[in-house]
């Protein structure tokens, strides 16, 4: 007996679609068959399977990050000091 199936319409990017077709023809599979091999896997391990999160910020971004927290900090009021010997410090 043949399995029921039914249409799944998304809007997508061309370029993205093609790109992604050329891929999977490569490795045999159609479109159709890549998208049910996802949905198995989420209905298999209750959840996306693969990881998605924000990418990881490079070196340089990480550095200019902490040299900016380091700047924060500095000019955050200390525990304890008066607004008299903060906007001393801030220079005002």
């Amino acid at each position: 007996m043949k399995e029921r199936s039914t249409t799944l319409q998304v809007r997508i990017n061309p370029e993205l679609k093609e790109s992604a077709e050329a891929i999977l023809a490569e490795l045999g599979l159609s479109t159709s068959q890549a998208v049910s091999i996802f949905l198995k896997q989420i209905v298999l391990t209750s959840a996306i399977p693969f990881r998605v999160g924000l990418p990881e910020p490079n070196v340089r971004t990480k550095e200019a990050l902490a040299e900016i927290d380091a700047k924060i900090a500095g000019r955050l009021p200390r525990q304890g000091q008066t607004a008299e010997e903060l906007f001393t410090d801030l220079g005002i």
